[in-house]
């Protein structure tokens, strides 16, 4: 089968959208006491499927289509805002929330078509900061929890290429709208 280009670096996610890119920017402000590296806005997301070595854009793209064509748009609620992935080995800070039906169909649908089991379980979240291996030792066992209330409505699905270019981390290659939901009036 003919390549439709060379291999990327791959992830399937959702691109945060502006109003929740805004709200992390102020919480990353609060986090200005901690030695962290702060997620530049643009990079901000949540992964579906983990990173993978793309050989066929074409065809990844092709099954991509066929998994969120039946998919209708939903929300997602953030309630808090914490460590990860746990207090004893805080590596990042995220906001995080309950998996839904509706994002577990989504990940069920992506990794079907695309023959990837992750066998881990949904857990919403966005990374907002990560700390430097040297300084996760030392923070280890300190708490961060703090409730926040922050809805994003999902109507598309991104496939990223991890790529250094221009700041960021990540360029999306290809978005994918979801189905209008009756429900939401998108």
């Amino acid at each position: 089968m003919k390549q439709s280009g060379p291999s990327k670096r791959v992830f399937v996610g959702i691109k945060a959208t502006d109003r929740v890119s805004d709200e992390c920017i102020k919480l990353q402000a609060g986090l200005s006491n901690l030695p962290v590296g702060l997620t530049h806005p643009e990079d901000l997301h949540l992964t579906l499927l983990p990173p993978w070595q793309m050989e066929d854009q074409l065809l990844t793209e092709k099954k991509l289509l066929k998994a969120v064509r039946s998919i209708e748009s939903f929300t997602l609620e953030f309630k808090t805002l914490a460590f990860g992935p746990d207090n004893n080995r805080p590596r990042l800070v995220w906001i995080t929330g309950k998996a839904t039906n509706e994002i577990n169909r989504l990940k069920q649908a992506l990794e079907d078509v695309l023959g990837i089991e992750t066998r881990l379980p949904v857990l919403p979240h966005i990374t907002i900061a990560r700390f430097a291996r040297k300084d996760q030792a030392r923070l280890a066992c300190q708490t961060l929890k703090q409730p926040i209330s922050l809805s994003m409505p999902v109507t598309s699905v991104e496939l990223f290429e991890s790529a250094k270019s221009n700041g960021n981390a990540y360029r999306v290659l290809l978005s994918l709208p979801l189905l209008p939901s009756p429900d939401n009036g998108w």
